[in-house]
């Protein structure tokens, strides 16, 4: 018996057309029995009418407001804390190169003045 592709074509395409109108035929017999949502149109208000040109300004536009930068006090806090916590990392670094199991109490050392604003240069690192 010689069973090529020849032989069942017909017979599977007729089965494909079958299926596909079995198909359409439950979609439309279940788009009938569906129940349809309502629907709500969305309220358009209407736009209101703009014109193409500007008038000019009377009056000067507000100055932008003035960028706060921070003063010495705030600059020399943030130095002092700055070098607390480098102080913090060289004890512990101390601490964990001598393999020392407990932990030091901070050291009673004065705070270190930083040098007046005047005199610190600060160099960005990249241009602004």
């Amino acid at each position: 018996m010689d069973t090529t592709i020849s032989t069942y074509a017909p017979a599977a395409i007729g089965l494909f057309l079958v299926l596909c109108v079995v198909w359409v035929l439950f979609r439309i017999v279940r788009a009938l029995f569906r129940r349809k949502p309502a629907r709500f149109d969305p309220v358009v208000e209407p736009v209101g009418v703009t014109s193409a040109r500007q008038e000019p300004r009377l009056v000067a536009d507000p100055p932008a407001p003035a960028v706060l930068s921070p003063d010495h006090g705030d600059i020399a806090a943030l130095k002092r804390s700055i070098d607390r916590l480098a102080d913090q990392i060289a004890r512990l670094e101390q601490r964990l190169g001598t393999g020392e199991p407990r932990i030091a109490a901070p050291s009673p050392e004065p705070v270190r003045a930083s040098p007046p604003l005047s005199e610190t240069v600060i160099v960005p690192e990249r241009p602004v």
